[in-house]
């Protein structure tokens, strides 16, 4: 398998940017302000379900969220933008 360097470059930066300690795992909120019973139900739901998707994307766009319980109103800012490589 042959790395391609500007992927490589990328991978680093992003990588740079977050502390080595911390877990930050890319996801999509598809439920939020549930109660721990609606949780519970619906995770007993979802729990063995698998989900895979495959896209191309010429950027990701990481957003820093304020350290709040509810933050659904507050501005998110921009950390950082990385450019990618257009797929043919």
């Amino acid at each position: 398998m042959k790395l391609d360097p500007d992927i490589t470059t990328t991978f680093f930066k992003f990588r740079q940017l977050f502390d080595t300690d911390v877990r930050n795992t890319p996801h999509i909120t598809i439920a939020k302000g549930l109660t721990f019973e609606q949780f519970t139900t619906l995770w007993n739901h979802f729990k063995n379900l698998e989900f895979e998707c495959s896209f191309y994307t010429e950027e990701i766009v990481v957003l820093k969220a304020p350290l709040q319980q509810c933050y659904n109103f507050l501005p998110m800012e921009v950390q950082t933008v990385f450019q990618l490589k257009k797929v043919l």
